[in-house]
């Protein structure tokens, strides 16, 4: 099983695994925006504590190899000002996984996005057990969706009614796949 690093650098970033503590920063930066929870999977965190379970399993999964979340730092600052994860496609997956991120909004339109982006398309190159490596954004969600295609993802398709996004619906939505494959 590849095993994903516990930090990624880039020159204006640095995405380091999630620690105990970070719920309050996360739920600050991006969590309690309704702007940046509109394409995701999880709803509005309406306290700090929302985050607390969130940030608890996301540890334990680390742990357990099965998932891997970042919070995603502006390097001279230290600010939180995103968060991305990589999972496997199903439980005993050792070749294929799927990859999401997000950003809080003082952080678009600066490049940050892909700058996270192609960190992780660098270790996914540098793996040679993986050969899959996908991600799905909301069909109306066209930054996301470039960010991928700037970062070497090739659109295969529509996911009819995929996934809930409930800050928008509580019924599934169309999605985009995106992928990359060695």
């Amino acid at each position: 099983m590849p095993i994903a690093p516990d930090a990624f650098e880039t020159p204006r970033l640095i995405l380091r695994r999630l620690r105990a503590g970070d719920a309050r920063a996360l739920y600050e930066s991006y969590g309690s925006d309704p702007e940046v929870a509109k394409y995701m999977v999880w709803p509005v965190a309406k306290r700090a504590e929302d985050m607390e379970g969130f940030v608890r399993d996301a540890i334990s999964a680390f742990e357990d190899e099965t998932s891997y979340e970042y919070v995603i730092l502006q390097r001279e600052s230290g600010i939180v000002i995103g968060g991305c994860g990589i999972r496997r496609a199903s439980p005993k997956s050792d070749h294929h996984f799927i990859f999401g991120f997000c950003l809080a909004r003082s952080a678009w339109g600066r490049g940050f996005a892909t700058e996270s982006v192609k960190a992780v398309v660098e270790w996914f190159n540098s793996n040679t057990q993986i050969y899959r490596l996908a991600a799905l954004v909301d069909v109306d969600n066209q930054a996301s969706a470039r960010v991928l295609e700037k970062s070497g993802f090739q659109r295969e398709g529509i996911l009819r009614r995929w996934e809930v996004h409930p800050t928008l619906s509580m019924e599934p939505r169309d999605c985009l796949i995106f992928s990359m494959v060695r």
